[in-house]
């Protein structure tokens, strides 16, 4: 039996979310159907993340095991000639035995979009959070290290969770100006937009919706709305409340998952 791996790329606008869901259309449900259909088989494809509605993907993984002798290529070429135009397979790789997409990865690279300016761009619809506010990066930025390390993230929870633990630890987190490779499209050679910032967030793993609640805390701070001390409070579990500022799901993206 062989065990593919799959790195996919999808737009998360046009989806419930990774995972299957009754009468919803799902990135795992397309892929799953379109592997079934080409190889007459059932299959249970198992990715790294459970992305959410709206969420996009630049590297999720995921395998799926298959009797067929397929090449490599004709999976992709197959896979995407049948997933439609917001989903593409770009790679496809002959993986050991014992590979599974979500409980071999050691870590998750999420970047999160968002735009300050006060004009609104169509180019960006669904691509990014329409912030439309001055904020103060230095504080950000100083806050940003206080995430680092190894954390109770309990408090950056969404509720709705049956996670048994939520200590996870946070490898490297930046808040930064977007430059001209993730935008190409946005003025000459992506030139010209300084509206544009990201916040890359690299940890072992991460509980549901806390990316996006890291990032709307974050936000909060830079325009001076909470005490950059209520990070601390948060993760030190010393506030009965969870983070109140949830961003959008359209401005995330899974950008890498590392074994």
């Amino acid at each position: 039996m062989r065990n593919i791996k799959l790195t996919i790329e999808y737009v998360g606008a046009a989806f419930c979310g990774w995972q299957i869901q009754n009468n919803a259309r799902s990135v795992q449900g397309v892929i799953r159907d379109a592997i079934r259909n080409i190889t007459k088989e059932e299959n249970n494809l198992i990715g790294a993340s459970r992305t959410d509605a709206g969420v996009h993907a630049l590297g999720q993984v995921a395998h799926f095991k298959t009797s067929t002798k397929i090449s490599l290529d004709g999976f992709v070429k197959a896979i995407n000639s049948k997933a439609g135009k917001n989903i593409t397979v770009i790679k496809a790789e002959e993986a050991g035995d014992l590979f599974h997409a979500q409980r071999s990865a050691k870590s998750k690279l999420y970047r999160y979009i968002l735009s300050l300016s006060d004009i609104y761009s169509p180019h960006l619809v669904d691509r990014c959070w329409f912030v439309r506010a001055k904020l103060n990066l230095p504080l950000m930025r100083e806050t940003a290290k206080l995430i680092k390390g190894e954390h109770d993230f309990k408090m950056f929870q969404a509720s709705g969770s049956s996670t048994k633990t939520t200590v996870r630890e946070i490898y490297n987190i930046k808040v930064q100006k977007a430059d001209k490779i993730f935008f190409p499209w946005l003025g000459a050679d992506g030139a010209g937009r300084d509206d544009l910032l990201y916040i890359d967030i690299k940890g072992n793993g991460f509980l549901y919706k806390m990316v996006r609640n890291i990032v709307g805390t974050l936000v909060e701070i830079g325009k001076g709305r909470v005490d950059p001390k209520h990070i601390s409070s948060l993760l030190n579990l010393s506030v009965n409340k969870r983070a109140g500022v949830c961003a959008p799901a359209q401005g995330l993206y899974l950008v890498r998952v590392d074994y």
